[in-house]
């Protein structure tokens, strides 16, 4: 029973380590500089997902979502494709995966 109370103990113990270790590495991680870099693309909400391809043709990758199209590699000018509409933000919207 004693051998039994001590894995039993161990087991907790090396959880608890394991978990501990595992949450200071992930608030690790996102506090400092992972080398990924964000861009807000607009302030409204028309689509679940985004795509991304090369829409122009000019060999670089550009980014889709909803009624709007950005070439890449900036990423810096929304270009509307078709009318689209602003959805609820608590809501599902039409467009899931442009």
């Amino acid at each position: 029973m004693k051998l039994l109370d001590s894995i039993v103990g161990f087991r907790y113990w090396a959880s608890a380590l394991v978990i501990g270790i595992g949450l200071n590495l992930s608030t690790a991680l996102l506090a400092g500089d992972n080398g990924w870099s964000s861009l807000r693309l607009h302030g409204d909400f028309y689509a679940e997902g985004a795509g991304f391809g090369d829409i122009n043709g000019d060999g670089r990758g550009d980014l889709v979502s909803g009624p709007f199209w950005w070439a890449g590699p900036t990423f810096s000018t929304p270009r509307r494709f078709y009318d689209g509409e602003i959805f609820d933000l608590r809501r599902y919207s039409d467009n899931f995966f442009s």
